[in-house]
């Protein structure tokens, strides 16, 4: 089984959500313990809450990502696999850009859908 918005193959037959982009495989109830748009509310509440287990090509946790990177500086980025980005934010925290780079960029990894 392939996932309709990313493409990523799925193994697991029974999957409601695509583990790599999260978007919902099969139509019907919500299932899900994040899917709350069922009840009536709106997807931007839901929003960062349905991407808490996301993980990128590597296996790798956004929400420890993005964590990673609020804290130290380019960890998060490191930790993730973008070796560019995380030295960058990493070498320029010497002069306190980068720590304020890394703040902001921890935060989109923490809520977004960004990769």
């Amino acid at each position: 089984m392939f996932c309709p918005k990313c493409g990523a193959k799925i193994d697991d037959a029974n999957a409601n959500y695509c583990p790599k982009c999260g978007a919902r495989l099969k139509e019907g109830p919500s299932v899900g313990v994040f899917d709350a748009t069922t009840s009536g509310e709106s997807s931007a509440r839901t929003h960062g809450a349905q991407n808490v287990n996301r993980a990128n090509d590597l296996g790798r946790l956004y929400v420890i990502g993005g964590l990673l990177n609020i804290l130290f500086p380019g960890l998060g980025r490191l930790y993730l696999g973008d070796i560019g980005i995380g030295v960058a934010e990493l070498l320029l925290a010497f002069i306190g850009i980068g720590y304020i780079w890394s703040l902001v960029d921890g935060v989109i990894l923490l809520i977004s859908n960004v990769d």
